[in-house]
């Protein structure tokens, strides 16, 4: 994942011209340097990093998070880390959801759980869902 995925394919494409200039490889299009950015998995820096290694590879003739991961750089870590899918609370950001904070425990009693469980599942037959199509449908035969 890149930070500012423009710059990035701008600094790629500049480097693999310059290589291409220098060594009669083919030039790359940002677009396939866009998609091999976006599918190659890491830190943004050793992303990049890789990117900018095999855009002076001359043996390439196309982009790709492939050949972005073969050229690694030694010292990056192995394995991008895992990305954290924590969402914080709105109401209180250093906690992540479900927000344990004093204010958000024991809001509704299990009672009160069931009565608008009871109400929702109510309303929900009174008002079944109609896939969009045969509401259209059935407007279309109403206007004949």
């Amino acid at each position: 994942m890149i930070l500012d995925v423009g710059l990035a394919v701008r600094l790629v494409v500049s480097v693999r011209s310059h290589a291409a200039q220098t060594h009669g490889c083919p030039e790359w299009e940002g677009p396939g340097v866009q998609a091999a950015l976006i599918a190659t998995e890491g830190a943004p820096g050793i992303v990049l990093a890789a990117a900018l290694i095999a855009a002076e590879d001359a043996t390439l003739r196309l982009p790709s998070a492939g050949a972005f991961r073969a050229h690694w750089p030694k010292n990056a870590t192995a394995t991008p880390p895992p990305p954290s899918h924590n969402v914080p609370c709105p109401d209180h950001p250093e906690h992540d959801m479900p927000c344990q904070h004093v204010v958000h425990r024991g809001d509704m009693t299990p009672e009160q759980i069931r009565e608008h469980i009871a109400l929702a599942l109510t309303a929900a037959a009174a008002n079944p869902y109609v896939r969009p199509e045969v509401r259209r449908a059935r407007a279309q035969e109403a206007q004949r």
